[in-house]
């Protein structure tokens, strides 16, 4: 027998139940879309917050400052999906353990020709190192004149280490136009100083100070701060082993270099040429070209050519012959600004140019030099093995950095088809072409990976790209169409 009133309670309960699930499964579905949502924005936080830390570590990588560089990549050690672009970070930091750290900024540095010994003239004083496995500092030569506050009295102009290691000479600025010049036997703390006369100011402090035997050749100059009369000083050639024995090349006014043999004596002369002279005997032997203010020489490994540095390019010349045989161009703005130069082995050149070095291939020299990052200031001075296979370059931001030509042309062949550090490079299927966002404006750039060298570039902005197939290029762009290359 039905009972209305029981059939119309059922009724209710049934109908609230079904609405009950349906309730909940519309607030189940809600919050999985904002779950979805959530994720994705996560998601999307943590990716641009990689590549945001990525291109942060680059750039303090390139401003010397590895423990910030370390301290952004470290953000994401424990991300499961890590691009190449972090292991390639991981690597320039790992590679790290080639830097020297100073208390001051590096003003002058030298090798000993067997590569044991680095001298490094930092803040007044000279760190000497032993570079046999880890770099150990042996000594520290404090420095002998005290600068007055806001002067560069005690400044290191220049250092040099004898053939055996032994003996070290070092140039320290006094006043303007006064400089001395102190060799010391560093491993028996014996010293020997006198005061020379040497030009006030230095555009740059390479090519000053050298051996050749038992002499210490020291560059001359003029006394541009006198107001009436600029006096010229020559080349000065002090036998330390006799103390006051003292020398002066005629003709010479300028910086110097002496071959790794120590057997030649390049010198600027008072016309602003440069003179060749035979060590063994002081006669002259040869000049050679135009007439151009120098800021530095440097004889190639075998002796047979020398490189010349002045306000209008970088010249090679044949020792023998006396010919030019290269020219680096200066006159554009990308060239200007040298403060250095050193030949590695006898086919490569060192530039110091700003915070990096160039490295130009003699032969090559159309295809443009390959670049060392890594200080964060300006670098001073540069020294080559002698053996041609590595070199040190000393810099403003307190550190001397040792590179081999290999770290220079890996970094450089990472670095350069995208003209600024690759945000996110994606691989085509065949792993033939690299696709990344190769500036802040997130412009495209697809490279060959065979050669590295830049297949096309996409001018739009974009802020992912994808591969549709091994040959088809999406970018997906902040805002409009899709473009498919």
């Amino acid at each position: 027998r039905r009972k209305p009133a029981l059939a119309a309670l059922g009724a209710v309960a049934l109908f609230a139940m079904i609405i009950g699930t349906g309730v909940s499964l519309y607030q189940w579905r809600e919050a999985e879309e904002q779950r979805k949502v959530a994720e994705a924005k996560t998601g999307e936080a943590q990716s641009n917050l990689y590549t945001a830390d990525v291109k942060d570590a680059m750039q303090a990588w390139n401003d010397g400052d590895v423990k910030a560089a370390a301290q952004f990549l470290s953000n994401h050690e424990k991300s499961a999906e890590l691009g190449w672009e972090y292991y390639y970070l991981q690597g320039l930091l790992e590679s790290n353990a080639r830097l020297i750290p100073h208390d001051d900024a590096i003003d002058a540095i030298a090798l000993s020709p067997d590569g044991a010994t680095m001298a490094a003239g930092a803040g007044g004083d000279v760190y000497l190192w032993d570079l046999r496995g880890q770099p150990k500092l042996r000594k520290r030569i404090m420095g002998q004149t005290p600068a007055p506050a806001h002067s560069d009295g005690g400044q290191i102009l220049g250092v040099a280490l004898s053939q055996d290691g032994n003996w070290l000479a070092v140039m320290r600025f006094v006043r303007m136009g006064v400089s001395t010049v102190t060799v010391y036997d560093w491993k028996k703390a014996r010293m020997i100083e006198f005061a020379t006369t040497v030009r006030s100011y230095w555009v740059n402090r390479g090519s000053l100070l050298s051996f050749a035997g038992n002499t210490v050749v020291i560059a001359g100059g003029f006394s541009d701060h006198a107001a009436k009369e600029t006096s010229a000083f020559p080349v000065q050639l002090w036998d330390y082993r006799k103390d006051k024995d003292v020398r002066h090349l005629k003709g010479t006014a300028g910086k110097i270099a002496v071959s790794q043999d120590e057997t030649m004596l390049a010198a600027v002369t008072s016309e602003e040429t440069v003179s060749l002279w035979n060590t063994k005997n002081w006669k002259q032997v040869g000049t050679l070209g135009e007439p151009l203010p120098c800021n530095g020489l440097s004889f190639s490994l075998s002796g047979r050519q020398l490189a010349v540095l002045s306000s209008k390019g970088i010249t090679v010349w044949s020792t023998n012959s006396l010919q030019l045989s290269h020219r680096i161009d200066t006159d554009r703005p990308e060239e200007r600004g040298a403060s250095d130069v050193a030949f590695l082995g006898e086919d490569r050149l060192l530039i110091a140019r700003g915070h990096a070095v160039d490295v130009w291939e003699l032969e090559k020299l159309a295809d443009g030099a390959l670049r060392a990052l890594g200080h964060g200031a300006n670098v001073r001075s540069l020294e080559a093995s002698a053996d041609g296979s590595h070199f040190i370059s000393g810099s403003a931001d307190q550190s001397v950095r040792f590179w081999s030509v290999d770290d220079v042309r890996g970094q450089a062949l990472a670095l350069e088809p995208f003209r600024t550090f690759p945000v996110a490079p994606v691989f085509s299927a065949d792993e033939t072409r690299i696709a990344a966002l190769a500036s802040e404006q997130g412009h495209a750039v697809v490279v060959d990976t065979a050669s590295l060298k830049p297949a096309f570039q996409l001018g739009q902005e974009a802020y992912r790209l994808d591969w549709d197939s091994d040959r088809s290029l999406e970018a997906i762009p902040a805002t409009g169409k899709r473009a498919t290359i």
